[in-house]
Formats: structure tokens, C-alpha cells, sequence
């Protein structure tokens, strides 16, 4: 009896060897061909480009890296390993799996950039004690350096007893004042802070007395330098390195498909439907039904010579007709490209102090408080920050505003000139006022209040 098997895929045959179905066994093949059955023949609607790859695999050659001929035409370079390896977990050759997923983490760890952190360093001579904040309206740094290193860095001294953004976001309104001035002293030293570029890390500050360490040091008679150093994760290396691999596809059930299909209607008993939609566009819908990564497009095979954002488009506009949420979230990802990672810190809060003096207005005769009277132009401190930061800490139980009476359209207008004097390029079009608190110091004829308001940057 012949030791040859016949796999069809999508009407193209393949001759499988008794030899190649039990390599990488047990397998798909092995379970079809050779335990307890008499067939020789099996029809998949899986990609023949890139069964010819595992054909070769089967006969035992090293198939990885590929080799740019042997992509199918359907498919990009960015998309072939990932859709290869989910075949190799179809057909269950767990020898393939393996190799892919070896062949991702290597590139992954090439193209990772080593200098992902720039560490900021100044040293600041004084001739008297200053708080932290006041080191640059007082004095100019003796010395300026900067320095890109890896994350091992972060990990030997005095990086590794650094104050860290993360833990100062839960110490309070005094927490996010603090980060906001280091940001500002990053700022001063790159010459502008940028949240979608940098994300502060933390900071290190030591105190070196030049003159004497005894006891009877006098702070007044001798120069104090502070050494601050600032660590900055650059986001833009790390975003154009994502790992294809850590994008997960979710087949769209229920769907047009399931509807007809498997529901009460007509098409359930005819296995039959037809549709006024492109056929071209179908194709690529069938390969992300069999779980294959079909984006970003191969501009090699867009349909019909047609230009790739009108593809995209188009395919979006087919996802959207059959139901396939997964695809409909992945072709609006591609059209609006922005990585997750320069997304995070959308929210800018801006903070400001003021303080109400009850006897002021307690006259009847008195002029009526207004925050456009009584609140600064401008913030004292801004900071981006994570959505998951909104909703905890000194951003707990903060307030709508809603124009209900003229206390509150002045507290809106307020709002908005602080913010048109403290965000970079405001544009209302673009940063959008989610809500706004404020804590109070209760004094016997006053109370200071420390606010903050939030806006959302949608740019």
C-alpha cells in the first residue's frame, strides 16, 4: 500500500509522505492518517503559502528565518511568522511552535533598544539650605549631564533607593505636587517635557556639605551641593518594538455567520448564503476566521490596485456588516496607529492653591467671590496621568460641573482660562474638562484650599 496521503487546502493538493506525517508526531496528520483510519485524503481551508513552509518543516529543514520569497502573497513580513505559528498549532506540531516562538523572542530581544532610560543629572551649588522646588529660581546648576542607559542601571546605587513616581502618585495632593516639579526641573533641562515621549521613572537627590561633617557644621558659612538626578523611560524606543507576538486575536462569536448559520433561519438548512459584498475583502476575512494575524495589510495584494487606507476602510466597513467586533477593534487600531504605551497619560491634572477669607464675605454689602477674581491664571503645577489614576488617591470623589447657575459658569470659565494659560498648545477642540476637587485647611477666619482640575487630552 502506497505511503502517501493527499491534504487539500482551498483547491490545491499536497502529497504528504508517511515519513513527514509522523515528524513532530503526534500530530494533526498522525490523527487523521494513521490512528485507526482508512482515509488517505483530508480537505482543510487553511493558507497552501504557508503550508508549503511546513511542508519543509516536515521534511526536516531549518524553515526559520524566512526567506522573503516563500511569504505568501496574502500576508506581510510582519504578519507570516505569527500566522505560521498559529498554523503549527493547528496542524499540533509542537516542534514548530517551539522554534517560532524561539525565532519572536530572539527578534523581540534584538530589536528591544538597550538605552531605553535617560538618566538626567545636575548638581546644584548653594551658599544656603533650599527646598527642592527652589533650586532653580535660586541658582544655575555648576555642573549639567545627561546619560542614556539600560534598565540594568536602574538597579545599582543610588538609582536602586530613587523616589519613584509610582509611590509619590499615592502620598496625596503634596504626592502629585512633587512629581509635577520634577517634571517641570525635567522640563527646564530637555528643554521641554513632552508626556507622550518621556514618562518620569523617579529622582535622587543627595546633599554633600563642602566644608565639614562634625556636628557644629555650620549650613550658613558653607556651600551645599545637591546632586538630583532624574530617570526618564523614553516610551517612543520601546513602542516601535511591540511584540507581535502579545497581540491576541478573538474569533467574533456571535456573528452575521453564527446568525445564519447556526440560528433558526433559512440558511441553517440550505448551508447557503449570498451576499452583494467584494469577494476580495472576503478573503481576508476568512483568513482572520482562521485565526491568522491579517494586519497590516500586504500592499502587494490589495484588491482590485486599490490604495491601503480605502482597503482599510473597506474592510472595516465589511467587519462592521458581519459582526466581527475582534476585526472591526483591530482595523481601527491600524487606521489610528498610536501605541498603547503613548497613550496611557492622557489626562492632564493641573493644581493650584487659593485661599477664602469667610470674614470678606460674610458683609452682605461685599462684593460676591469669584473664582475669576480669586483663582491664579495659571496653574502652579500640571502632571499627565493614567486613566487607572483617575478615580483614587488625591483623584478620589473629584466633581462634574455642570452649567446649572452663574457660581458655576464662572467656575467653568475659570477653568477654562487655566487652562488656556497651562497646557502647551490648548486647543478646546482637543483637551476636554472631565472634573475638578479641592481639599481645605480649616483656620478660624480663612481656609486655604489646594485644587485640581482635570482634562483629558484627546489629541
Amino acid at each position: 500500500m502506497s505511503e502517501n496521503y493527499t491534504i487539500t487546502l482551498r483547491g490545491t493538493d499536497f502529497s504528504l509522505h508517511r515519513s513527514q506525517i509522523e515528524f513532530d508526531g503526534p500530530n494533526y496528520f498522525t490523527a487523521c492518517f494513521l490512528t485507526n483510519s482508512k482515509q488517505r485524503r483530508i480537505e482543510v481551508h487553511r493558507d497552501p503559502g504557508l503550508f508549503r513552509i511546513i511542508l519543509s518543516y516536515l521534511c526536516g529543514y531549518n524553515v526559520l528565518p524566512l526567506d522573503e520569497r516563500a511569504i505568501p502573497p496574502t500576508m506581510s513580513p510582519d504578519t507570516v511568522l505569527q500566522n505560521l505559528r498559529t498554523d503549527a498549532v493547528f496542524y499540533q506540531l509542537k516542534g514548530l511552535v517551539r522554534a517560532c516562538d524561539s525565532f519572536i523572542e530572539r527578534q523581540h530581544a534584538e530589536k528591544t533598544p538597550e538605552n531605553q532610560y535617560l538618566i538626567l543629572g545636575n548638581v546644584y551649588r548653594c551658599h544656603f539650605s533650599v527646598e527642592f522646588d527652589e533650586l532653580q529660581a535660586n541658582t544655575e546648576p555648576a555642573s549639567t549631564w545627561r546619560l542614556h542607559a539600560s534598565k540594568d542601571l536602574l538597579s545599582k546605587e543610588p538609582l536602586n533607593d530613587m523616589i519613584t513616581a509610582e509611590s509619590m502618585l499615592n502620598e496625596g495632593i503634596d504626592g502629585l505636587q512633587a512629581v509635577a516639579k520634577v517634571e517641570g526641573f525635567a522640563s527646564h533641562t530637555l528643554g521641554g517635557f513632552d508626556a507622550r515621549r518621556w514618562k518620569l521613572v523617579g529622582w535622587h537627590i543627595d546633599e554633600s556639605k563642602l566644608g565639614g561633617d562634625d556636628e557644629n557644621f555650620d549650613w550658613d558659612l558653607h556651600d551645599i551641593d545637591y546632586r538630583v538626578l532624574i530617570v526618564l523611560e523614553d516610551l517612543q524606543a520601546e513602542a516601535g518594538n511591540l511584540r507581535f507576538a502579545d497581540r491576541k486575536i478573538e474569533f467574533d462569536s456571535p456573528n452575521y455567520f453564527t446568525a445564519c448559520f447556526l440560528g433558526d433561519f433559512h440558511e441553517a438548512e440550505t448551508r447557503r448564503i449570498e451576499l452583494d459584498r467584494d469577494p476580495d475583502l472576503f478573503r481576508v476575512v476568512i483568513s482572520y476566521l482562521n485565526g491568522y494575524v491579517v494586519l497590516p495589510l500586504n500592499e502587494m495584494s490589495l484588491p482590485g490596485g486599490a490604495s491601503l487606507r480605502p482597503t482599510l476602510l473597506n474592510l472595516r466597513a465589511d467587519a462592521q456588516f458581519y459582526q466581527l467586533d475582534g476585526l472591526l477593534k483591530a482595523c481601527d487600531e491600524e487606521l489610528k496607529p498610536v501605541p498603547k504605551e503613548l497613550r496611557k497619560g492622557r489626562f492632564i491634572v493641573l493644581g493650584f492653591k487659593y485661599r477664602y477669607v469667610s470674614s470678606l464675605y460674610d458683609d452682605p454689602y461685599a462684593e460676591p467671590w469669584s473664582p475669576l477674581q480669586e483663582w491664579p491664571a495659571k496653574a502652579e503645577w500640571q502632571i499627565y496621568v493614567t486613566e487607572e489614576a483617575l478615580g483614587h488617591g488625591p483623584l478620589a470623589e473629584l466633581q462634574r460641573l455642570e452649567p446649572s447657575n452663574r457660581t458655576t459658569l464662572e467656575m467653568m470659565g475659570a477653568i477654562e482660562r487655566l487652562a488656556a494659560h497651562s497646557i502647551k498648545d490648548y486647543d478646546p477642540r482637543k483637551h476636554k474638562f472631565i472634573d475638578w476637587g479641592k481639599t481645605g485647611n480649616f483656620q478660624e477666619e480663612y481656609t486655604d484650599y489646594k485644587a485640581r482640575v482635570v482634562y483629558e487630552d484627546t489629541a
